[in-house]
């Protein structure tokens, strides 16, 4: 899923690279809460990133509000001096130095947001975030001290400790075991999904109302993004009727089942805006930090929805890996991609709201096309009947699309080298039931070898480790079938199975497999029985194949 997620992102991003610079920079001046000149590194992402982040600098003189002053927590502290550090677009930001009275030095961390509305709440929503993690993992956690209005004008403070910002992201290892003992140690307050007080990623405001469903709450979440994005520009008919399908039938596929057949997941203290640069390793202490959180109670792997993107380079998949490791993936386990795929877009979306030159929405679009065609594949295809959203939309796409139809003969090739079979034998059982002159889509084959691969995996080692006498085995059994006398075989005779057969996934398969040989086989056979036979056993013949058919629109149909 993340190589196709990658293959998405770079149609977009290569459609992106022709627009200007200028044009990139006109989208984050038309935001009225920009702040500053800095430039957001997705502003004009092409990809993977490559280049390591560069730590904050320290730069000019900052000047620092009566109100700051009056909010260090150590009486008679004396301002030393203050430097801007570092960049945001919705805030500015500073270090101060300052003296204690007992001589010691002391240096805080100030952000201002410089404006009322909705710098109040951006302020406190990050203070209670912080707050309430730092609670639970302090060496993780900068100290938040107080946040105010500022004296001096509109606009509000933040005061915190100082961290020395150093690589970012951090390690996976720690850096992930940290996340895991923030999500695990953490607990509602009052067993629901939300927040006391509003919080935002960037200046978007995150749905924090209390609701005791998950799949309630992250449809309200994600359909609150969409909403903000949507009143921007409009995204077309086409992307309004995947969003339809993606909430009507996706979400609550994928969600529901979380709470249901004796499952639960419990409310998760999350960051909720843990991308590469709000994480770092600190340079005194040289453990992991994070900073410039917007938390709310979640399902645990929703937080981990934003490092999916390949733009981050929290995209590599030893983060995720080592999570894992350290808090188990919710059950059903073997839908974990497609979950982290769904969160993605709440990210993927508040971006695109943020900086519209991102391309994000294109993104999202896709990811909504591959959710709804693999759990509501009917209705997906009758809604692009009527706007035909998986037509390529450019060369480009064209491109990345005849890549995706190798691939996939690719890996049909595979599956059927693996399972004994033949790649044609293959296709036949997972479309029997599309129409047999009717070309299997792509993605419906991409589909179905994930299902098979899932079957197959915990018995792989085992197959491979005896493929050998499996084959031998099977080889064997057919011999001694064809020993037996006809009337002790009957008109449906047996067929041996190698070991590598027995998993649901290829039951149906192997069955009209060996339809096939039984076919095969007799059209070799002397033609030895009168007529009223032949028409027995072509009655036979054709009811087995009615009810392999059955069996096989039974195990892959949509």
């Amino acid at each position: 899923m993340i190589e196709r997620l990658e293959r998405s992102y770079r149609i977009t991003t290569r459609i992106l690279g022709m627009t200007s610079k200028a044009e990139n920079d006109a989208d984050i001046e038309t935001d009225g809460l920009v702040v500053s000149d800095y430039v957001h590194p997705h502003s004009v992402n092409a990809g993977v990133p490559v280049e390591d982040i560069k730590p904050p600098s320290v730069g000019k003189d900052f000047e620092v509000d009566e109100a700051v002053l009056d909010a260090f927590p150590l009486p008679n502290t004396t301002l030393v001096n203050a430097h801007h550090y570092g960049s945001s677009l919705w805030g500015k930001i500073a270090k101060l130095v300052t003296k204690l009275q007992d001589g010691r030095t002391q240096y805080y961390f100030l952000k201002i947001i410089p404006f009322d509305n909705p710098g109040e709440q951006m302020c406190q929503g990050e203070f209670e975030s912080l707050k309430a993690m730092y609670a639970i993992v302090p060496t993780f956690i900068p100290e938040v001290y107080k946040w105010g209005h500022l004296k001096s004008g509109p606009g509000y403070f933040l005061l915190a400790e100082f961290r020395q910002v150093g690589q970012q992201p951090p390690d996976p290892p720690r850096f992930t075991m940290r996340v895991a003992e923030l999500h695990y140690n953490s607990e509602s307050p009052n067993g629901k999904f939300g927040f006391h007080v509003p919080t935002f990623h960037g200046n978007l405001p995150t749905y924090t109302d209390w609701e005791a469903s998950w799949t309630v709450m992250y449809t309200k979440i994600l359909g609150r993004a969409m909403d903000i994005d949507q009143s921007k520009s409009d995204p077309g008919p086409a992307f309004t009727a995947v969003r339809k399908l993606l909430f009507d039938y996706v979400i609550p596929r994928l969600l529901d089942p979380l709470s249901s057949q004796g499952r639960s997941i419990k409310p998760c203290l999350v960051h909720g805006d843990l991308w590469d640069e709000n994480c770092a390793t600190d340079m005194a202490s040289g453990e992991p930090f994070a900073f410039d959180a917007g938390s709310l109670y979640a399902h645990n792997e929703y937080e981990i929805g934003y490092w999916r993107p390949p733009r981050h380079r929290l995209s590599n998949k030893a983060y995720a890996r080592s999570y894992k490791r350290f808090f188990p993936v919710s059950e059903p386990a073997d839908e974990w991609d497609d979950r982290n795929l769904l969160y993605s877009m709440r990210y993927n979306v508040g971006l695109n709201v943020l900086i519209p030159s991102s391309g994000q929405r294109e993104v999202v679009f896709e990811d909504m096309k591959t959710l709804c065609r693999k759990y509501c594949y009917r209705e997906f295809s009758e809604m692009d009947g009527v706007f035909n959203t998986s037509a390529p939309s450019s060369a480009v796409e064209q491109e990345e699309l005849e890549y995706e139809d190798e691939e996939a003969k690719s890996n049909l090739d595979n599956t059927a080298a693996e399972m004994g079979l033949r790649t044609d034998d293959l296709v036949a059982g997972l479309h029997d039931n599309d129409g047999g002159d009717q070309a299997m889509p792509t993605e419906r084959i991409h589909e179905d070898l994930s299902d098979l691969e899932h079957h197959l995996e915990p018995n792989q080692s085992e197959g491979r480790a005896s493929k050998s006498e499996a084959q031998s085995s099977k080889t064997s059994a057919t011999e001694t079938n064809a020993a037996i006398p006809s009337d002790a075989q009957g008109h449906e005779p047996s067929v041996a199975r190698s070991p590598a057969a027995e998993t649901p996934a290829e039951n149906v398969l192997a069955t009209r497999i060996q339809g096939s040989n039984i076919e095969a086989e007799a059209a070799k056979a002397p033609n030895t029985h009168d007529s009223e036979t032949r028409t027995e056993e072509a009655s036979m013949a054709d009811a087995r194949q009615t009810e392999i058919a059955q069996q096989t629109h039974a195990r892959w149909g949509s």
